[in-house]
């Protein structure tokens, strides 16, 4: 059995909105993410190896649409720190090296 068969993923137990999203920025909303669950996974809050929060999770966390996070997603997939797992979700790279 891996990891990821007896793994649940953290709950939310946040109450209200992430406020690290800036609403009067030029910057968009997906990279604004990217950049938060990056410092996320670098810090340790998501070890290697382990499922992050599924995007209605996300969705529900940072007040986004679905669409915005996919992006955000997809984009730390581009950057080799995670990858999906059909049916499962999200994953941290096992074979990442933290600074």
């Amino acid at each position: 059995m891996s990891r990821l068969d007896s793994y649940t993923c953290p709950s939310v137990d946040r109450v209200g909105p992430r406020d690290v999203i800036k609403r009067n920025t030029a910057d968009w909303y997906y990279e604004q993410l990217a950049a938060d669950l990056e410092e996320r996974i670098k810090s340790g809050e998501w070890e290697p190896g382990t499922l992050i929060p599924s995007e209605h999770q996300l969705m529900q966390e940072y007040s986004l649409a679905r669409g915005t996070v996919r992006r955000a997603l997809k984009a730390l997939v581009d950057k080799g720190l995670v990858y999906k797992r059909p049916g499962r979700g999200t994953v941290v790279r096992e074979d990442l090296k933290l600074k």
